[in-house]
C-alpha cells in the first residue's frame, strides 16, 4: 500500500489435501480448513487496515486436484471428490465473507480452473466446466453466498492451450475448448463473472455484448454490464484512490524500507522453514557449530537437463 498497490490477489485459501499438487502445497496455508479460515481472517483484516482490497482464491476452494495433479495442466483439470467432502473445501469462503468489524469481506473473489467431479463421476452442478463457466458454481457464489462483489477470472482461462504443450501452458478452458475465446468470453459474463484475468483485449467483450443484446435484449445486456461496472468502481472506490490519487514519495520510501518491518519479514521468511529430515543431527543451530558460517563449505545438488518447454517459456539446459 505505501508504494500505491492497491489490490492484492490473496489470500489463497484453498485446502492443500494433497502434497503432489506443488502450486497449491506451495502457496495455501494448510491442509485443516479451520486454519485456513482463521489465518485467511487475519490476513483480509490486515489488508483492509493497510489500504488494500482483496481477492480470495481460488472459488469454490483448489487443492482437490485428481491424483494431486495441478490445475494449469491438461492432466489436472479436474478436483475430485470420493469422499464427498466438498462443503469442507467451500467453508473457508463461506466464513470469511460474513467477518466482524470494519473488514466485512473480501472485496473480490478469484475462480478455480478446475472441473469439479463428485464421487459418482458426474460434474459438480452438472456442468462439465472450469468455475468460471458454470453457471451452478456462480449462483451458489453469488446467491446461496450473497456475495455481491467483484468476480474475477485465473489467468488463461479464455485461451487455448498451446498444441504443442501437452502440459497446458497458460490456456485453461476446461470444459470449453469447443467455443471460440470470444464465445468463452460471452459464457462467463452471462454467468456472472465481471473481470478477465490477464486480458486487456476489449474485442471479446464488445463481441460478448452484442450477443447479449441479440439473444437477451438491450435491457438485460445493459443490466449485464451496469452491474459488473458498478462493483468494479466500487472495489476502486474501497481503497481510497479517488480521494487520494497521489502518493509522497519520500514518504512512500520511508515506510516501505522501515527496519523494524524488514526485520519483521525477515523473521517470517526464517519461521516458515520446516526442517523434515536431520539425520545424525548433521545441521545444528549456529550456535553448536565448531567453525563459523564463514568458514563452511555447502555443497548442493546439481542435475544436468536438457532445455524442455515448460509453462512459462522455454527453460534453458542446466
Amino acid at each position: 500500500a505505501a508504494i500505491g498497490c492497491n489490490w492484492t490477489f490473496a489470500p489463497i485459501v484453498d485446502i492443500n489435501k494433497n502434497w503432489r499438487n506443488c502450486v497449491v502445497s506451495s502457496r495455501c496455508f494448510s491442509s485443516e480448513a479451520e486454519q485456513v479460515l482463521d489465518m485467511s481472517k487475519e490476513y483480509l483484516r490486515g489488508a483492509k487496515d493497510a489500504g488494500l482490497a482483496s481477492c480470495m482464491k481460488h472459488f469454490p476452494g483448489d487443492g482437490a486436484g485428481e491424483g494431486g495433479r495441478e490445475s494449469h495442466t491438461i492432466a489436472g483439470k479436474y478436483a475430485v471428490y470420493p469422499g464427498g467432502n466438498y462443503e469442507e473445501f467451500l467453508n473457508p469462503f463461506k466464513a470469511s465473507f460474513k467477518l466482524k468489524g470494519k473488514t466485512g469481506s473480501a472485496a473480490a473473489v478469484m475462480t478455480s480452473y478446475s472441473i469439479g467431479i463428485k464421487a459418482d463421476g458426474s460434474p459438480l452442478g452438472g456442468e462439465r466446466v472450469g468455475s468460471a463457466y458454470s453457471s451452478w458454481k456462480m449462483n451458489l457464489l453469488r446467491k446461496d453466498l450473497g456475495f455481491d462483489g467483484v468476480v474475477c477470472t485465473d489467468w488463461g482461462v479464455t485461451s487455448d492451450a498451446p498444441v504443442e504443450l501437452s502440459i497446458g501452458g497458460l490456456g485453461m478452458s476446461w470444459g470449453v475448448e469447443n467455443l471460440s475465446i470470444n464465445d468463452r468470453h460471452h459464457r462467463i459474463l452471462s454467468v456472472g463473472g465481471d473481470m478477465f484475468g490477464g486480458n486487456n483485449d476489449n474485442a471479446p467483450i464488445c463481441y460478448s455484448y452484442d450477443k447479449m443484446v441479440k439473444e437477451e435484449g438491450a435491457k438485460q445486456a445493459k443490466a449485464v454490464f451496469a452491474k459488473s461496472a458498478e462493483r468494479l468502481l466500487t472495489l476502486t472506490l474501497q481503497t481510497g484512490y479517488f480521494e487520494n490519487p497521489y502518493l509522497d514519495l519520500d514518504e512512500s520510501i520511508a515506510r516501505a524500507t522501515q527496519p523494524e518491518n524488514q526485520k519483521a519479514g525477515y523473521q517470517a521468511q526464517l519461521d516458515s522453514v520446516v526442517l523434515l529430515k536431520n539425520k545424525d543431527q548433521l545441521i545444528k543451530k549456529a550456535s553448536q557449530q565448531t567453525k563459523a558460517p564463514k568458514d563452511m563449505t555447502v555443497y548442493i545438488p546439481h542435475s544436468v537437463d536438457d532445455a524442455q518447454t515448460a509453462i512459462f517459456g522455454n527453460s534453458p539446459a542446466s
